[in-house]
């Protein structure tokens, strides 16, 4: 039987929620947010599982690669519809966000979101740095021209 698991975005810990492809929660609980205790998690229950989806936020890119590094197949999905399933649950919490991560993986109503590789992000970092740097050289240029125009 195959079984799909969604993780719901936490800083401390990850609420997991494991569904089989009838939709029946299988197994839910928590882990700390660090990718060796979500996988321990997972293997302990033994279960073969499909496909893991993440919803895309700060923490997930990292979490992303190491499920993947580890052998998962972790997929981040897009929030905007997965806002819609849950915009109807009358209690918002960790534990049902997962569920509708996990359930929104079963049915394939989720969009993935493409997540660049280590090297494209450390380039896009490196040249937002430069950016800045420019910016602020530029002003200082602007302010030492203005502070040397007006002095006497």
């Amino acid at each position: 039987m195959k079984h799909y698991v969604g993780l719901d975005v936490s800083l401390k810990e990850r609420a997991i929620c494991v569904v089989d492809e009838n939709g029946v929660v299988i197994r839910e609980g928590k882990a700390l947010s660090e990718p060796e205790a979500i996988v321990a998690w997972l293997n302990e229950s033994g279960l073969p599982i499909v496909k893991i989806g993440i919803e895309i936020g700060g923490r997930a890119r990292w979490l992303y690669g190491e499920l993947r590094a580890a052998g998962l197949h972790a997929v981040c999905i897009d929030p905007r519809r997965l806002r819609g399933v849950t915009k109807t649950m009358p209690i918002k919490t960790d534990r049902n966000d997962a569920r509708a991560i996990a359930q929104v993986m079963r049915v394939g109503w989720y969009t993935v979101v493409h997540i660049k590789g280590d090297l494209s992000q450390e380039l896009r970092m490196l040249l937002n740095n430069r950016k800045t740097l420019l910016i602020s050289r530029s002003i200082s240029r602007m302010k030492f021209a203005a502070s040397y125009a007006s002095s006497p």
